[in-house]
């Protein structure tokens, strides 16, 4: 929890108190655990680096921000009627953003089905009705490489089509643009509804 004091002058008494806030899904301690492992393994090449601590790792489903410590309770409330069927998350993949010399981001990959998403999608509807902002955006990712790319008449396998069909059940949408000799472009779109 963080409070700032409005200012010099005035009452502490009548500061309102705001807490930095999210919704996040906690990960099983082995989980927790592979990810430490790898972290102590690579921070000896970014010695610089502040790592979270492990008891912090998690899954953020909304990120909520400065909220008033007086309606916490009611916050909660409106959560605790937030219902999702069950689903299997997978991790798998990880890497550095912007890039592995210049990193500010680690990142770990998730492999969920449409039910992560829809949850998601629940959790920001409950708290817009609280008059907190709904995500304002759908996620979009776009890749690029300057290797050799894929020859115009590739034809996609069974992953990147399973991929593209799970895509496309949410609403979005997967793009493969080939760019011989310079690369590969790929684009996704996906829905935040």
């Amino acid at each position: 929890m963080v409070g700032k004091p409005a200012g010099a002058g005035h009452d502490t008494q009548e500061v309102d108190v705001a807490v930095r806030l999210f919704v996040a899904i906690d990960l099983d301690e082995p989980i927790r655990q592979k990810i430490v492992r790898f972290v102590e393994g690579a921070s000896g090449f970014a010695p610089d680096v502040r790592w979270m601590k492990p008891e912090a790792l998690h899954l953020t489903l909304k990120f909520i921000g400065e909220f008033p410590d007086a309606r916490l309770q009611e916050l909660k409330q409106t959560l605790a009627t937030v219902r999702s069927e069950p689903f299997d998350i997978a991790f798998s993949g990880t890497g550095f953003f912007p890039t592995p010399k210049a990193a500010r981001v680690f990142w770990v990959g998730v492999n969920a089905d449409v039910r992560l998403q829809k949850l998601a999608s629940i959790i920001d509807e409950a708290a817009a009705k609280l008059g907190i902002e709904r995500e304002a955006r759908a996620l979009s990712v776009r890749y690029a490489d300057d290797g050799v790319g894929l020859p115009a008449d590739h034809q996609m396998g069974n992953g990147l089509t399973n991929t593209g069909n799970r895509i496309s059940q949410i609403g979005g949408q997967i793009s493969f643009e080939p760019n011989i000799p310079t690369g590969l472009k790929v684009r996704i779109y996906l829905p935040n509804d």
